[in-house]
């Protein structure tokens, strides 16, 4: 028997492990690992679980039509679950098992446990690379031969190395007849909360309307409008990537077949999610709570719990950046301009340590997604790959102004400042019912300009001193 494991996948369309084992003879069995431990560890957040056993469900119909049985296996952590998995295996004869890679370090280990395991069963391991287009440790600098640790010329690299018209796998047919039967997928996970189902539709069709609908009707204003939280300008995809409702091959050939400056900015976005998905593949510290930048660890970082719970509230009395977290407290998502913003406050004019503002997102987001996150914290925090030095700081009254002009989003979500004219909306101040700004912005960035400067030993110019976007 053939056996395919799901993980970060759970669609039938364009999968690559499933499509394999779906090719020749014999029945095929599907598999699911459900592991309170690995979800604790890795911080799912209660609309994130809700999110992934709803599309677990969906899933396991979407299989019983093709006459493939989804079984569920219960596992006490992650590097564990090869045992259990090729325990399993050997319990129901399996002879190949199939799978798509993985890249955190917990992951890898395991799945390197599962080919050792495997050879010495007898078992055949297939494996495939399906959460990206293109594979970690394929794209590395020419001279070298290193992973890149810039993103532009990673961008170009990749560039070069997708074709024009990439290609996607069919759905596979109704195969043989299977003698096991399908476990029923629970109807609650621990620790869940419901999300807005209206906002995430579930299943492979939904997710590929909204896809398409985008493609059609929005991506050619998306360089405009992608910075618009006041506006339905982008793509609201991140979730079902996240997952694997949809493959990385599938948004990018909807994408690339509107040719625009809108469509090439948007692919520009997933090529930063392999940017640091391969990060993450190639340097492993970056899993285990490590800066990319070793010496930015030297920072004298503030942990000061207070200051924190009026940043994770939204009651820091700074406009944009309130409307921002009560957004995310409410909804599980944010805007990504708003994620930039959110997080240059806590670690730029807060100088709180970004590893406990990255840690909320996790806990809080429904399309949480480790390397990119960790890759977004760390680009605001000046301890990333980003090449811009750290004395670039956003300006939130500034940024509202820029992406927010009649302060449509704020008033969505901070109603305390409804009567507020679109200029003085975006402006830290003290009003009735709304809390005084807890830092002063100018103050503080400069404070935390002169805590990497000292680190750096380096002074700036007059124009560095400047930078604020």
């Amino acid at each position: 028997m053939k056996l395919v494991w799901f993980r970060h996948d759970l669609r039938i369309a364009d999968n690559s492990a499933l499509h394999a084992a779906c090719t020749g003879d014999g029945p095929v069995t599907a598999l699911y690992v459900l592991s309170e431990s690995q979800w604790q560890r890795h911080l799912w957040a209660p609309m994130k679980r809700a999110f992934v056993r709803a599309h677990l469900q969906e899933l396991a119909r979407g299989l019983a039509a093709l006459g493939i049985p989804l079984k569920l296996l219960q596992s006490r952590h992650v590097v564990g679950q090869a045992e259990d998995v090729l325990a399993f295996a050997q319990a129901h004869a399996v002879s190949e098992l199939y799978i798509n890679d993985e890249y955190g370090v917990h992951e890898q280990d395991r799945d390197q446990r599962l080919l050792i395991g495997a050879q010495k069963c007898g078992i055949a391991v297939h494996r495939y690379c399906d959460h990206l287009l293109l594979p970690p440790g394929s794209v590395l600098t020419s001279a070298a031969q290193q992973p890149y640790t810039v993103y532009t010329p990673f961008k170009r690299a990749c560039e070069a190395r997708l074709p024009a018209n990439i290609g996607v796998l069919p759905a596979p047919k109704k195969q043989p007849v299977n003698a096991l039967t399908a476990d029923p997928v629970p109807d609650h996970f621990a620790g869940e909360a419901a999300f807005d189902r209206d906002a995430w539709p579930v299943g492979e069709q939904a997710a590929m309307r909204r896809l398409l609908s985008f493609c059609k009707t929005a991506i050619g204003d998306y360089r405009d409008e992608r910075d618009r939280p006041d506006h339905a300008g982008t793509s609201r995809l991140s979730p079902y990537l996240m997952l694997g409702v949809l493959s990385p091959r599938q948004v990018w050939q909807a994408a690339a077949a509107v040719p625009s400056e809108g469509s090439a900015g948007f692919r520009n976005e997933l090529l930063w999610r392999e940017f640091y998905q391969h990060l993450m593949a190639q340097i492993p510290r970056l899993s285990k709570g490590k800066p990319f930048k070793p010496d930015t660890d030297l920072l004298p970082w503030s942990y000061d719990k207070a200051a924190f719970q009026l940043w994770c509230e939204g009651s820091t009395g700074i406009p944009i950046v309130d409307a921002a977290m009560r957004c995310l407290n409410q909804t599980g998502w944010m805007h990504n301009r708003l994620r930039m913003i959110v997080a240059s406050f806590l670690t730029k004019n807060l100088f709180i340590d970004w590893r406990w503002g990255e840690r909320y997102f996790l806990e809080h987001l429904i399309d949480g997604e480790f390397a990119a996150n960790n890759g977004g914290w760390q680009w605001s925090a000046s301890t990333g790959t980003d090449a811009a030095p750290y004395f670039r700081v956003f300006n939130p009254e500034t940024q509202a102004q820029r992406f927010d002009p009649d302060g449509v989003f704020i008033r969505t979500w901070i109603p305390e400042l409804g009567n507020e004219s679109a200029r003085s909306i975006h402006l830290a101040g003290k009003r009735s019912g709304y809390p005084a700004p807890m830092v002063d912005l100018k103050q503080s960035r400069a404070l935390a300009i002169g805590h990497f400067q000292r680190l750096s030993g380096q002074p700036m110019g007059q124009d560095q001193q400047e930078l604020a976007l």
